[in-house]
């Protein structure tokens, strides 16, 4: 979900940065009715849902700044707050592997029968075919659904956009200052939304088998070196560091 019309503000929701506990939270504290809120039933309204249009299907809780604005509003865009939650670019890559893997989850590239370096060299190879740097917001023959959890997180912060342009970016919101800075951003709720969100293990944490865990700490770090290198903008953009000579599993499992 994307937009919360109660606050005035617009989730650009980056995958595996915590957006679905974020979510969760407002619509607890706005009284949303979770048959509101089903992947089955999209809606534009809170930008939610899976829309499957002649030409591709949308998971509109994952749609990058810049087509949000192309499905809201443009009094919207002007009025509301948007703000964004990233995190350090390997950690989020592996979140997603070890959701997939706890989920069962086929989509884009399936790791359940293969090792994670295998996994990480399929990207690797996938992305060498699919993507284009002139047209980041999509992977050449992948509907957006299957992409959209591997695109960079600078577009889900608009900063592929002119900085002057009439909408401002959304506020940036590093993933372990959720807590402390998301509820100021609530009004009236805010008290509500921080007693949410600072609830014991309110995000999804995964466990994985041992052997997937040792796989990940053991990964040869040139391959690690490599995926960095395709998100380089993330890194650069955001001031992270490249984690190939210091990769946790630890920090990676958050929603």
């Amino acid at each position: 979900m994307a937009i919360f019309h109660e606050l005035k503000l617009i989730h650009a929701h980056n995958p595996r940065c915590g957006g679905t506990s974020i979510n969760k939270a407002f619509a607890s504290c706005l009284n949303i009715p979770p048959a509101a809120l089903t992947p089955k039933k999209y809606s534009y309204h809170y930008l939610y849902g899976l829309h499957k249009t002649r030409g591709n299907y949308y998971e509109l809780d994952h749609l990058t700044f810049a087509m949000i604005l192309d499905a809201i509003p443009q009094w919207v865009a002007n009025e509301y707050q948007a703000f964004v939650v990233v995190r350090h670019p390997w950690d989020r890559f592996v979140s997603e592997y070890t959701r997939k893997i706890t989920a069962g989850c086929k989509r884009f590239i399936n790791p359940l029968s293969i090792s994670f370096e295998t996994y990480c060299l399929r990207f690797l190879e996938k992305m060498a075919r699919v993507f284009d740097s002139s047209h980041p917001h999509e992977l050449r023959g992948i509907n957006h659904f299957d992409a959209c959890h591997f695109l960079h997180q600078y577009l889900y912060a608009g900063l592929d956009l002119p900085e002057s342009g009439s909408t401002p970016r959304p506020r940036l919101i590093r993933i372990q200052d959720v807590n402390r800075e998301l509820p100021g951003l609530c009004g009236e709720h805010a008290g509500a939304v921080s007693a949410i969100l600072n609830r014991p293990l309110n995000s999804h944490r995964q466990t994985i088998p041992e052997e997937r865990a040792a796989q990940i700490a053991n990964l040869d770090r040139s391959i690690q070196s490599e995926i960095e290198t395709f998100y380089a903008k993330d890194y650069e953009l955001f001031g992270y560091e490249p984690a190939a000579s210091k990769q946790t599993l630890g920090s990676a499992a958050a929603d």
